[in-house]
């Protein structure tokens, strides 16, 4: 019998370790899909499909294990609550995963581009003269307003949450 269990515990923990696997290769694949919105191209529901199939099995894997675009996205909880698996990403740790890919962008010299997808919107920003500028659009890149300068992209969040 003890044997069993401890065959089941190395099972468990193989079948974890390929979730947390295959969640890498969605980030990888939803990074470079071409397809609106990402998680549409075939390579994307393949993963997705795997992922579903061994979290019925194996449960979720801790949203500190996934990558940030995935958290930012919302892919990760849109696909547990596909489940019905209840998960709870903290909000220091969406805060952080903003905070990096906002960094990560302005650090590496990005004048502009996409700094978050959320529900129905996105968030760009701009730096111009040592200021960053956000601005929010719809998925179709319709941009409603201007760039508006904020100390950091939680305004904007709020804005968007708000409407």
């Amino acid at each position: 019998m003890t044997g069993t269990r401890g065959a089941q515990r190395r099972l468990l923990a193989e079948l974890r370790q390929e979730l947390v696997e295959l969640w890498h290769d969605l980030a990888e694949a939803h990074l470079h899909s071409r397809s609106k919105p990402p998680e549409l191209s075939r390579e994307c529901r393949q993963l997705i499909r795997r992922i579903k199939t061994i979290t019925s099995v194996a449960g979720a894997v801790a949203p500190g294990q996934i990558d940030m675009r995935l958290l930012l996205t919302g892919l990760y909880q849109r696909i547990h609550a596909e489940l019905g698996v209840n998960v709870e990403v903290p909000e220091g740790l969406i805060q952080h995963a903003r905070d990096y890919v906002a960094g990560g962008r302005l650090a590496l010299g990005y004048s502009e581009g996409l700094l978050e997808e959320h529900r129905d919107r996105r968030i760009y920003f701009m730096r111009q003269d040592g200021l960053v500028f956000y601005r929010i659009a719809n998925r179709g890149g319709a941009l409603p307003g201007r760039f508006s300068c904020v100390d950091d992209a939680r305004a904007v969040l709020e804005d968007l949450a708000n409407e």
